[in-house]
């Protein structure tokens, strides 16, 4: 079914990003892309036009810079003339242990995965309220909520995307704008190979895993498409987790 909504999905020439276009995609509507490598991104693009009939726009941006993460927003809404969803995501920061870390690390990853959603979030808002709708999707992971060793960079800044979330939605509740986070466990991407490389941890992982598989990330594209949806109106501030039961809290 043809909607009328745009949706900006951020890194989504692959892995969860394109899942998450994919399942706009299937809601008819037309999507923002945007990746580093112009080659994967068109590719990507292409695919979603011929499978499911939708207007796809795709631009390559570094969303680690500034004029990177707010061009996106802005060109998209220059050239698409809206935007009513916004799904943040990016490349996640090298793994590593605290004593393994240096200043310029905790830069980069501070820039790569809080500073791009802050910008890309900033970018789109003042259209949103001005439209008194809007969607916005915080890809994270599960990590904000329970840390996963070697993952100390990635845990620390997606926290902060938690937070931010939880304010932010408050003060745009009244303007018809939500703002939600999903908490991905592992999922069969590139990222779980740079992370999970060896089959021996693989299979640990998967012991302590309830549901005892890995995720298709399509499940994942589900749940955004869900919380990206006229239906999920009164859902914000929400953080959602979708790892098969690996989180053990009760929060």
């Amino acid at each position: 079914m043809k909607s009328t909504r745009v949706a900006l999905v951020a890194a989504s020439s692959q892995g969860l990003g394109y899942a998450v276009a994919e399942a706009l995609a299937r809601r008819g509507m037309t999507l923002g892309l945007t990746a580093r490598t112009p080659e994967r991104l068109e590719q990507a693009a292409q695919r979603l036009r011929t499978q499911y009939s939708v207007e796809v726009w795709a631009h390559p941006f570094d969303l680690d810079t500034p004029e990177g993460a707010e061009g996106f927003v802005r060109a998209a809404l220059k050239d698409l003339g809206r935007v009513d969803v916004l799904v943040t995501n990016n490349g996640g920061p090298p793994p590593g242990t605290f004593d393994a870390l240096t200043d310029e690390d905790w830069t980069r990853a501070f820039q790569r995965t809080l500073m791009s959603a802050v910008r890309m979030m900033r970018a789109v808002l003042p259209f949103m309220k001005s439209a008194g709708y809007g969607r916005i999707v915080h890809i994270t992971s599960v990590s904000v909520r329970e840390p996963i060793p070697g993952l100390l960079l990635s845990g620390v800044f997606r926290a902060g995307i938690v937070n931010l979330t939880r304010a932010v939605a408050r003060e745009v509740a009244a303007d018809g704008i939500t703002v939600n986070v999903v908490a991905p466990g592992y999922m069969n991407t590139e990222r779980l190979q740079e992370v999970l490389p060896d089959e021996a941890a693989r299979g640990q992982i998967l012991q302590e895993i309830p549901a005892k598989r890995i995720a298709d990330p399509k499940e994942l594209g589900a749940v955004v498409a869900f919380l990206a949806s006229e239906e999920a109106a009164y859902l914000t501030g929400a953080v959602i987790p979708v790892d098969g039961g690996l989180f053990r809290g009760i929060w």
